[in-house]
């Protein structure tokens, strides 16, 4: 495992190359009304869009990953940690889990059960997309097909998987916690889940949070059944993303996608703007 102060260095080099906006809500209502930030926040670049992959162990080991447009670095010293948010329900948010502690229960005992459940090592590995991985962005956006086991296959060629599998189609080498650690990337960092919390009025209240001023609001979600969840991770590890062979490039970055030139796109992070993926250097053109 890397040194604080590695980890440290290293997170900062990588965090320089992956822009880190922030949004307000705007115009009249409520603040944080969905009404009101609907019309602004397809117009901003909230996060830089990520994959998430993990390795779930039932009923057979095997891989899983998702699209996430949520992540962000939370603080680099003296704990180096991240936040996402997952839509409910999801396959991912249920191979993660959530601790004894997340805005389950506010006695002490459960706080101390909570941090004994907690990952011993990384259970997840967050990937920051460049410009050129648009498709690749698009294909875990989508439900993936029914998992295979791992055994017996070659993580280095993107196996295993079915043949519509992203993990099929996407050279991949697993971390040292045999996550996959997908190839041609900005950066990836392999992290373990600290806890999450419901996103919903009874959510917040279980770790002391208000609900605001839609703690007596009705929207879908809020005040019944979460729809979401956001999680905190600790960074254990910045992972090497390895340069792809010019064919898995080639097949991963396509020559039409967005219209982005895939030399262009590399080193250059990829954003969700206006309802698609794009490059930084594109918003604004026509």
């Amino acid at each position: 495992m890397s040194t604080p102060q590695a980890l440290s260095n290293a997170l900062k080099g990588l965090m320089r190359r992956v822009p880190q906006v922030r949004t307000r809500p705007g115009g009249d209502g409520r603040l944080g009304s969905a009404d009101t930030q609907r019309p602004l926040l397809p117009l901003v670049p909230s996060q830089p869009v990520s994959i998430a992959t993990v390795k779930i162990d039932t009923p057979f080991p095997h891989y899983h990953g998702a699209t996430l447009s949520s992540l962000t670095s939370v603080a680099l010293a003296p704990l180096p940690l991240v936040a996402f948010s997952l839509r409910l329900p999801s396959r991912l948010a249920a191979a993660i889990g959530a601790p004894a502690s997340s805005a389950t229960g506010s006695s002490p005992s459960a706080s101390s059960e909570g941090a004994s459940s907690l990952p011993k090592e990384a259970n997840i590995v967050l990937h920051y997309l460049s410009s050129s991985q648009m498709p690749l962005a698009a294909s875990f956006a989508k439900a993936l097909p029914a998992p295979i086991p791992t055994s017996g296959a070659s993580a280095s060629s993107g196996s295993p998987a079915s043949a519509a599998s992203p993990f099929a189609l996407h050279p991949f080498n697993p971390s040292a916690e045999g996550i996959p650690v997908l190839g041609g990337c900005i950066g990836a960092i392999s992290c373990r889940v600290l806890g999450s919390v419901p996103l919903s009025a009874t959510g917040l209240a279980s770790v002391g949070f208000s609900a605001g001023s839609l703690g007596g609001g009705s929207e879908a979600g809020w005040d019944g059944e979460a729809t979401s969840e956001l999680y905190v991770a600790e960074v254990v590890r910045v992972e090497e993303s390895l340069p792809l062979p010019p064919l898995a490039e080639a097949k991963s970055s396509g020559s039409q996608a967005g219209g982005l030139d895939a030399d262009a796109g590399k080193g250059l992070p990829l954003v969700y703007h206006d309802q698609r993926y794009c490059g930084v250097g594109d918003i604004g053109r026509t």
